[in-house]
């Protein structure tokens, strides 16, 4: 998950449990177990410093993990990331199933590059109310991935919180601000690693779900996030077992859309018509 506060653990969701062991957990060196077919990849498994490298230079890990794969194609190449660099090794980590590898991918520093978190100290790239990715990450990141829609199919959630206005009247923007941000997790905990969380503005968030081709498979998260999101939450006074709901749009890379705004539309348009009809 991109882009998340301490508490949601940045650019993750659930983190897979470790089939690499406790030394490639452990180790400085940015590591994952990937799943490679056809039509793209799903990481199984990545170590804490591979989440941290992409935190740092502001991607999800689905998208470091794709530029080492890039990088380790061609013999010498190395993975060029602000001015440091880093040689990319990968191997078969288990038998290939149909068309399906697995593969282990590494990185080794090579050249050390400015230890600055350079996406953290970039203003407009962090939500600073719910440590999710901004409406201006997005807005540059959806067109990248729509370009790329032939190879990777990837669903857009457009999740609005039902009624949350009345949090602000009633109890003020400093309440308002912590369930926002409390809400904020919980979409971000219901995804899944190398899918991609940010704040649209106000109440409304978005979702970049990665590898999905089917509103079936869609599906699935809108639930687990509905479901997370409608959960009592634990406040002071007043604040005490106050839930929300969510109303959530769905689009597909796959389902005919001229531009990367036309998906978002579509997917603005599916949560209003949700919210309609709830």
């Amino acid at each position: 998950m991109a882009f998340l506060n301490e508490g949601a653990a940045a650019h993750n969701a659930r983190k897979p449990a470790n089939p690499a062991g406790q030394a490639a957990e452990l180790s400085a060196a940015p590591m994952a177990l990937v799943d490679r077919g056809p039509t793209g990849f799903e990481i199984d498994w990545l170590n804490p410093a591979l989440a941290e490298l992409a935190k740092s230079n502001c991607l999800s890990n689905a998208a470091l993990v794709e530029r080492m794969l890039t990088a380790a194609q061609k013999p010498g190449q190395r993975l060029r990331l602000d001015d440091a660099e880093w040689r990319v090794g990968v191997r078969r980590a288990g038998e290939r199933r149909g068309e399906v590898e697995r593969l282990f991918v590494e990185a080794f520093l090579v050249v050390a590059g400015d230890p600055i978190d350079t996406c953290r100290a970039s203003l407009d790239a962090v939500d600073p109310t719910t440590g999710l990715a901004t409406r201006a990450w997005f807005d540059a990141e959806l067109p990248h991935r729509f370009d790329r829609r032939g190879n990777r199919p990837f669903a857009l959630l457009f999740i609005d919180a039902d009624d949350f206005k009345s949090v602000n009247d009633t109890l003020g923007h400093v309440a308002g601000d912590r369930y926002l941000r409390i809400i904020a997790d919980r979409i971000a905990d219901s995804v899944r690693d190398g899918d991609t969380v940010a704040r649209f503005g106000g109440d409304e968030f978005v979702v970049l779900l990665d590898s999905i081709a089917t509103r079936e498979a869609a599906a699935v998260t809108v639930e687990r996030i509905g479901h997370a999101v409608a959960q009592p939450i634990d406040g002071e006074g007043d604040n005490d077992g106050r839930s929300f709901g969510v109303s959530v749009g769905v689009a597909l890379s796959n389902e005919g859309h001229a531009t990367a705004e036309a998906m978002l539309t579509a997917a603005d348009r599916d949560m209003y018509s949700r919210k309609g009809a709830s």
